[in-house]
């Protein structure tokens, strides 16, 4: 994917375009390096920006099963593309990702949909929809929250952050998914669905959403993928 945005980009940080260091690029390929500092400390950053209606630039995905690849052997492995960039969590426990990855169109990993409950709640379960950024056929871009299953060859979304489900359950299944994100239709009375097969060509999970269509729209709370003040650490690379 040509997405690399740290969450700290726009306020305080300086970036320099460096495309003659990797000169020659393609058409609407532009490269950015910052070396401002963060709260003090000393930082290097990247970030690409690629214009998806260049239809010479492919935007793709991979994925390893049972394995880990570093970014160098994902290089290595897809015939040396332009750029390689680290997304989606991973399981070292597994070698699992864990969101969902659309390649060629079809599902080739999934979201982990449950968070068991410690202590007291041992006995519930917590199931939030997690995010992802894809790519259609027609080389538009767009943000949704997924639901996904193995049984599925396509990925299911909504268009806005759902609030998790909570209940005794340990898997979540597509029906209780469809139920907790319908919504009634104020005009019929009727309920109207709001899971939609997601028509992408490439994807990659992550999360939680920072910006959709321009807007800011933080779902950390929706997704829990980060607890109490982990949200604000700072990493080596963006989400």
């Amino acid at each position: 994917m040509l997405f690399l945005h740290a969450p700290f980009c726009w306020a305080q940080v300086q970036w320099i375009n460096v495309d003659s260091v990797y000169a020659p690029l393609p058409m609407g390929v532009q490269v950015f390096k910052s070396t401002s500092t963060i709260n003090g400390r000393p930082s290097v950053a990247y970030y690409v920006s690629a214009n998806l209606k260049n239809r010479a630039l492919i935007f793709d995905a991979d994925t390893s099963s049972k394995r880990r690849l570093t970014p160098q052997q994902f290089f290595d492995k897809n015939k040396q593309p332009l750029l390689v960039v680290n997304t989606t969590f991973f399981s070292f426990a597994t070698n699992q990702n864990l969101n969902a990855v659309v390649k060629n169109g079809q599902l080739v990993s999934y979201n982990v949909h449950t968070i068991a409950g410690r202590g007291k709640d041992t006995l519930t379960y917590r199931h939030p929809l997690g995010s992802a950024i894809g790519i259609s056929k027609k080389r538009k871009a767009d943000v949704a929250w997924l639901f996904t299953d193995s049984a599925q060859r396509k990925a299911w979304a909504i268009q806005w952050a759902n609030g998790f489900i909570r209940d005794s359950i340990p898997a979540l299944d597509f029906n209780t998914a469809v139920l907790n994100t319908s919504i009634i239709n104020g005009h019929q009375g009727e309920i109207a669905l709001s899971l939609k097969k997601w028509k992408v060509k490439t994807a990659v999970g992550g999360g939680p959403v920072l910006v959709q269509n321009g807007i800011v729209q933080i779902s950390n709370n929706e997704e829990l993928k980060f607890a109490g003040k982990a949200m604000d650490d700072k990493h080596p690379r963006g989400p």
